[in-house]
């Protein structure tokens, strides 16, 4: 039998955190230089070095962080099961466009 006792959501969560505070900091040291930058120094800077893996890491954990938070809000607050499942999916599916709609802006910018 499966119990959902909460942990797995906890977990994510904190990992999610934990990514978002290393990533979110370089993104606010970086910023100056991104203001003053045309597209195709943009796009040096995106496909260079670690900023891939850094930004797809720290938008994929902000996802996550998302989908977590939004998810117990909803199995908390929202009682109608058809109205919790419809919201829940649409959700999921915001969240996955997202996720796909910037693992195509960075496979196009390298």
């Amino acid at each position: 039998m499966f119990v959902l006792t909460g942990m797995r959501a906890w977990v994510v969560q904190r990992f999610s955190a934990i990514v978002l505070l290393l990533v979110v900091p370089w993104l606010f040291i970086s910023s100056p230089q991104i203001n003053t930058m045309n597209y195709e120094e943009w796009r040096l800077w995106v496909s260079g070095g670690f900023n891939p893996p850094l930004i797809m890491g720290g938008f994929t954990a902000l996802l996550f962080h998302l989908w977590v938070g939004i998810r117990d809000v909803l199995l908390d607050y929202v009682r109608h099961r058809l109205l919790r499942l419809l919201l829940l999916g649409s959700v999921a599916v915001l969240l996955f466009w997202l996720g796909l709609w910037l693992a195509l802006i960075l496979l196009r910018a390298l």
